[in-house]
């Protein structure tokens, strides 16, 4: 089954009001799924502010790159053929301090950096959820409220190092 991207703002729309009804949408077939795990081989960001490198990098090789009107061109594909866009902001996110802190090892972060397009066009949709708002907690939830022009698509993905 294709992923569940909106084709137009009125299947956006009801995407979006039965994400908020149901808190979150889980993709039908989902058991069935498999996700093909990708080799990753060690990053080469050397040196001193690997992270620096790694953003720099990211940014010439990985943002979707965007036409005169603001709108995104040779965006990548998932393996189903949906489209996909990398933002400088989700650049940042990936690198910001609370992600690589997350994360298990920096180096495997770092590491699969090089091969994200490979990761996503190898990953399944699991979920679709509202962007849900931070609360004074700093933390997102329901009862927060939501993004209305956004929904968050969770995809799963496999990697070895």
């Amino acid at each position: 089954m294709p992923s569940r991207f909106a084709e137009d703002k009125d299947d956006f729309d009801s995407m979006r009001d039965e994400a908020v009804a149901k808190n979150g949408i889980v993709m039908p077939g989902l058991a069935e799924k498999y996700v093909t795990v990708v080799g990753v081989p060690t990053h080469d960001f050397n040196g001193e502010k690997p992270i620096e490198q790694a953003e720099k990098w990211a940014k010439e090789n990985l943002v979707t790159p965007k036409d005169e009107k603001g709108k995104y061109v040779d965006m990548p594909e998932m393996n189903d053929g949906t489209k996909y866009a990398i933002s400088n902001n989700a650049i940042g996110k990936y690198l910001n301090d609370s992600a690589t802190k997350k994360s298990d090892s920096l180096n495997v972060h770092l590491s699969v950096l090089k091969k994200l397009k490979v990761v996503i066009h190898e990953s399944i949709e699991a979920e679709v959820h509202p962007d849900y708002k931070k609360g004074e907690d700093g933390k997102m939830s329901p009862e927060n409220g939501y993004n209305n022009d956004m929904l968050v698509h969770r995809l799963y993905g496999a990697v070895v190092s």
